[in-house]
């Protein structure tokens, strides 16, 4: 009797542990209304499979965010792009990579340097309402940057291209770099969204770090494993 209780032991603690990383993420487009992109769509949409696998299409965003904020005369190049996480486990950071385009050295160039095409920035007043919009935050953003979740965020480092729940590194390169992301990750069923320097059909190859939630849960699987084995034999 006490082998078989050790037993149903180790078996509902190992449905717990994929169960509380099961969920699937709501929703499939998780960026907000901001700049010109006033319908709350992505550009690019990077979604994680339940099986691990990452793939990246075009979203349903006619135009970048700065197509027509851009000193007004439309051919904008700044993108929104949304994550989304169908697997088990939390996803900690993904490494993106992408072509240089005409105009811009990478997807990582961040080349904000005034007010024209930043959509939460103060200086555009009424246009297209960026200011109040909801992908803005709570304090609208200084001249620079788009967004002003960097500044909170990640500190000195921030580029004013961060969504709120990220920071980027290792973007020397301007055409690759690493999207990290804050509170411990991208949970299993959560969505978020950032901004990338591109063309609305930017074509990004996407790989993920290793994550630390994975190997927790293999490790304590195995060890469960080992307790099972012990109690049968």
């Amino acid at each position: 009797m006490q082998k078989l209780r050790i037993v149903f032991v180790c078996l509902t603690v190992l449905f717990l542990l994929g169960m509380s990383q099961s969920a699937l993420a709501s929703g499939t487009d998780p960026c907000p209304a901001v700049g010109d992109n006033l319908a709350g769509n992505c550009n690019i949409l990077i979604t994680i499979a339940a099986n691990g696998s990452i793939s990246t299409a075009n979203g349903s965003a006619t135009q970048p965010y700065d197509n027509l904020v851009k000193a007004g005369v439309g051919g904008g190049e700044d993108v929104t792009v949304g994550v989304i996480n169908n697997s088990s486990s939390s996803v900690g950071a993904l490494i993106l990579t992408g072509a240089a385009t005409t105009g811009d050295a990478g997807p990582f160039s961040f080349d904000e340097t005034t007010g024209a095409d930043a959509p939460c920035d103060p200086l555009l007043g009424t246009v297209s309402g960026s200011v109040t919009l909801a992908g803005c935050p709570n304090s609208p953003e200084t001249s620079g940057s788009a967004f002003g979740f960097g500044a909170v965020n990640c500190g000195p480092n921030a580029t004013g291209y961060e969504g709120p729940m990220n920071c980027f590194s290792n973007f020397a390169s301007l055409t690759s770099g690493e999207v990290d992301f804050l509170s411990g990750g991208l949970a299993a069923g959560q969505s978020t969204w950032f901004a990338l320097e591109a063309p609305a059909g930017l074509n990004l190859t996407v790989t993920q770090t290793p994550e630390p939630s994975s190997s927790l849960l293999l490790i304590s699987g195995l060890g469960l494993f080992v307790l099972l084995r012990r109690a049968i034999a």
